[in-house]
């Protein structure tokens, strides 16, 4: 049986390494050892990151049969399992909502797909409730948003689109459940607008949701996320790191075509970027084999990872500016790209009250 300890000081890699790695390597833990895991990071944060970072079923998984009668496990285990019987009954809903959001944009003649997490706690989870999902994702051709935007309110979604985020995306509730439309992968300017055509191509059925096929699927999981946010900040989520270790196990990637269309995006130092977050997580255990033509250059690189969790991490994470100058402007193949975004954010910011007007009208008077 462990012995008890205060909970210590663990740097931020650490508790990464800590949540992860024995959820993909449940035999090299033993029962000590994890007793050990959650008495170092202490019950009440435990749950806390667990919940946080969409962990809390998984970890029930792990430990929550056959568990042996220590009380570090007994002051986690009953918040575990709510977590867990909780995600089964939500995703079962939530799976229900999206094929009935997804027939009526088929019936409309909108092509979508269903990404992000509830696609992948489908396609690589052994139960899709293992793995919680905020909302349901959508993403739709550019060109079709008010017409998409009119399908979801003929299910009896609720329409709740912001000025934030009016560029990309809205969302919407229907009966408790977030649904977020897409009509680009993440905010103008950070990736190519191919994008959207490479996400929406050649798309394949998995429970009777419309999904992206693997290669497509493997480059949102390996650019949506640090686009998005960066390793280490609040709102990323470790549960990204667990979707792309089960995909790489499972399925064979094809590095020709995913190396093409990152060169095409120019979203070859974010992909980067995110796999040498997954090797530093999981001990160098899980990686891609990314061409020499992918890799930037040893300056880059550098700079690059120390924005990720470690010694040298946390530069500039709670000053905007530094997270836009020093951060995203790195995640860009070139200056000229770079200033492209900074650009469209700027473009964006500017306009986004009155883009938010104008689409309201359009919606209201049913004009394109």
């Amino acid at each position: 049986m462990a012995i008890a300890h205060r909970p210590q000081k663990i740097s931020l890699l650490g508790l990464q390494q800590s949540l992860v790695h024995p959820l993909l390597n449940p035999e090299a833990y033993s029962w000590d050892e994890l007793a050990t895991i959650v008495e170092r990071v202490g019950a009440p944060k435990f749950l806390q990151q667990t919940k946080q970072h969409g962990l809390a079923p998984l970890w029930f998984e792990r430990i929550g049969q056959n568990t042996p009668d220590t009380p570090v496990f007994q002051k986690v285990l009953p918040a575990l399992r709510q977590e867990r019987i909780s995600n089964i009954g939500t995703s079962a809903i939530r799976l229900a909502h999206a094929k009935q959001v997804q027939q009526n944009l088929f019936a409309s003649n909108i092509p979508s797909v269903i990404f992000k997490g509830m696609h992948l706690s489908l396609a690589v989870y052994p139960e899709s409730a293992l793995r919680p999902s905020a909302d349901i994702d959508i993403l739709i051709p550019s060109n079709l948003k008010k017409q998409a935007t009119h399908s979801l309110l003929k299910t009896g979604a609720k329409f709740e689109p912001t000025a934030n985020t009016i560029d990309y995306q809205c969302a919407f509730h229907l009966e408790q459940q977030e649904v977020d439309l897409h009509w680009h992968l993440v905010r103008q300017g950070r990736v190519t607008a191919e994008s959207n055509q490479i996400m929406l191509q050649n798309p394949t059925k998995i429970d009777g949701l419309i999904v992206p096929n693997d290669t497509a699927a493997l480059f949102a999981m390996l650019t949506h996320p640090l686009l998005s946010t960066r390793p280490g900040a609040q709102d990323s989520k470790l549960v990204r790191l667990i979707d792309l270790a089960f995909w790489l196990r499972q399925r064979q990637p094809d590095m020709g075509s995913i190396s093409g269309i990152l060169e095409r995006t120019g979203t070859q130092p974010v992909a980067w970027l995110m796999n040498e977050w997954l090797k530093r997580v999981t001990h160098e255990e899980l990686s891609l084999p990314f061409p020499a033509r992918l890799i930037p250059s040893k300056r880059k690189q550098k700079w690059l990872a120390r924005w990720l969790p470690g010694e040298n991490s946390r530069i500039g994470y709670n000053n905007g500016l530094a997270v836009q100058l020093g951060y995203r402007t790195a995640l860009h193949n070139s200056i000229g790209s770079a200033l492209q975004e900074l650009l469209a954010l700027t473009k964006c910011r500017a306009t986004a009250t009155r883009e938010l007007r104008h689409f309201l009208c359009l919606i209201a008077n049913g004009r394109d």
